[in-house]
């Protein structure tokens, strides 16, 4: 069936339907039919301002997640020895950071253990 046919196939069903339907039923049904008909459409533009603020938002999103500082080794340690460094001198970063700042010699105090 073309559309055409299909159209006025359905018009002819739907206008058999309503005259079997009493005055009361079909009173409200132009009701219905009038107040759908008065609401207005939303403007193009309120949609294109959703559609701006929100890529404005993860644009904001991404960008402070992009270039937070990343974590930084805790200061006065040498970024050589850390990247020269152990698991086990990694593991015990924040011991030889409080060594430093007492001003201790780290190798006075080796905490792992003799092979």
């Amino acid at each position: 069936m073309n559309d055409e046919r299909l159209s006025a196939h359905i018009a002819a069903q739907l206008d058999a339907d309503v005259a079997h339907f009493d005055a009361a039923t079909l009173s409200r049904l132009n009701q219905a039919r009038q107040r759908a008909l008065a609401v207005k459409p939303r403007p193009a533009w309120l949609y294109a301002g959703a559609a701006v603020t929100a890529c404005a938002m993860l644009l904001l999103a991404s960008s402070v997640f992009r270039f937070a500082d990343p974590p930084v080794a805790p200061a006065g340690l040498d970024q050589e020895l850390l990247a020269e460094a152990d698991i086990e001198l990694l593991e015990d970063l924040e011991f030889y950071a409080w060594l430093e700042q007492q001003e201790m010699d780290p190798e006075e105090f080796d905490v792992r253990e003799p092979t």
